[in-house]
């Protein structure tokens, strides 16, 4: 894992794995102000491998899981060989209707994260599903 010391990095990552896509899959849609504060406060890090970037952004005591991956299969392969995903504490978000967002649900859950209902506190995004751990631990992933 690396520290993000740019916004340009960000972009950079998450072009390098949109160009090798075959169906493309992310919760991560970057706003460059949100990018750069994270950046200041050196919150939001990085993993990349071949055909996936899994972003992470602290947040008191977890992170949460950003992802942009070149396919469901590659996001699924990554997520289980990724020693900080199993290792951190982790939320996800995911944006969309259920059907929108079913293979990523899919995926996640095979990775040991649950989905929680809607998020109460967001009535502007359209059915947001926080995907939580195994254990029960509010909206978080924690290595057993």
């Amino acid at each position: 894992m690396r520290a993000i010391s740019s916004v340009d990095q960000v972009f950079a990552a998450i072009q390098q794995v949109k160009a090798a896509a075959k169906a493309f899959s992310t919760n991560f849609y970057p706003v460059r102000s949100k990018l750069e504060g994270w950046i200041e406060h050196e919150e939001l890090s990085v993993v990349t491998k071949p055909g996936v970037a899994f972003f992470f952004r602290k947040d008191r005591d977890f992170e949460h899981l950003y992802f942009c991956a070149a396919d469901a299969a590659t996001l699924e392969r990554e997520l289980a060989a990724t020693a900080e995903i199993a290792s951190n504490r982790l939320t996800s978000d995911l944006i969309g209707s259920e059907a929108a967002i079913q293979l990523q649900v899919e995926v996640l859950q095979k990775a040991g994260f649950k989905p929680t209902p809607a998020c109460s506190g967001c009535p502007a995004r359209p059915n947001p599903r926080r995907m939580q751990p195994r254990l029960p631990l509010p909206c978080r992933r924690t290595s057993s």
